[in-house]
């Protein structure tokens, strides 16, 4: 009696899509400080001085490998995860400059830098606005992090301003290391082309207006700890060629650019012979990083 009352139940089913993608990066970047203007002593005493005084540039020319997560919820929210992380550790070479009070640079250095540790998160959140024949676009949030620690080794220097040919020091072995991170909360918007036959082109645009940043400069040499925070913003750029030549699986080619744009300060100190703070000095941290990535995806859905 009771089953001949009973009423179906339809069952509320979310549309529900995922892409799983995995490939490798070539990076052609770099992340740079200088130092400079406003230097304040321990005593409190303000100075100033040229801007930059000095000026470290750190290569980020590598091989990388990245993983990837985009879910797609009822064919309108999306979710992208990418974990980025180095493959090679030698990067190219350091370039340290030094300018004296009348602006000229009076030396330079090169050296050869390894970044032993590279890690990039990036993951954000979409909603898809609106859709017009094969054009979508969606707007959202997110955030990226940037962790790189460098050794320096093998220095070549010269006094320029000597002009002396061959006025040249040499130092072999560890002389630096060198570690920076980069915490971006963006804006993102994602214009999408759907051409049929699998073939799709997906562009990010993202701004961050309050991007942060943290560095820590050993100079081994001197026996020289410097500290620095930054704030300031960054943009990201990129655009992914997609052509989905069977039911379930893709391949990907992706470029981009991320640039990141801080000021803030140095807390420098000596840590040996006679250890104490020197000075605290303002400072910039600057990034600009160009890759190029070749992908192979698995897509999956849950109608």
């Amino acid at each position: 009696m009771l089953s001949a009352l009973a009423v179906p139940v339809p069952i509320l089913a979310v549309p529900f899509t995922a892409d799983l993608e995995t490939g490798f990066s070539r990076s052609f970047a770099y992340t740079q400080y200088q130092i400079g203007n406003r230097v304040t002593l321990p005593d409190g005493t303000v100075g100033y001085t040229v801007f930059p005084l000095s000026e470290l540039d750190f290569p980020l020319d590598f091989f990388t490998w990245y993983a990837e997560l985009n879910a797609d919820i009822a064919d309108r929210v999306a979710l992208r995860c990418r974990f980025t992380m180095n493959i090679n550790e030698q990067t190219g070479i350091m370039r340290d400059s030094d300018w004296n009070s009348d602006e000229i640079k009076v030396i330079y250095s090169e050296s050869d830098a390894f970044c032993k540790t590279f890690i990039y998160w990036d993951t954000d959140i979409s909603c898809r606005i609106f859709r017009i024949n094969f054009f979508s676009f969606s707007a959202g949030a997110g955030f990226t992090y940037q962790h790189m620690d460098f050794d320096v080794k093998n220095v070549v220097q010269a006094d320029i301003s000597s002009g002396l040919p061959g006025f040249t020091t040499v130092v072999p072995g560890l002389v630096l290391t060198y570690e920076a991170k980069y915490y971006l909360p963006y804006l993102v918007l994602y214009p999408r082309f759907d051409f049929g036959s699998g073939i799709s082109i997906l562009l990010k645009i993202a701004v961050s207006p309050y991007a942060t940043g943290w560095e820590r400069d050993d100079h081994i040499l001197r026996s020289k700890l410097s500290l620095g925070k930054a704030t300031g913003v960054a943009g990201l750029f990129m655009v992914d060629f997609t052509w989905r030549f069977w039911r379930w699986f893709y391949v990907s080619l992706e470029c981009g650019v991320n640039a990141v744009f801080l000021e803030g300060n140095q807390n420098q100190a000596y840590y040996a012979v006679t250890p104490g703070p020197i000075a605290r000095i303002n400072s910039s941290m600057e990034s600009t990083q160009v890759y190029l990535t070749l992908g192979v995806g698995f897509h999956f859905s849950m109608d």
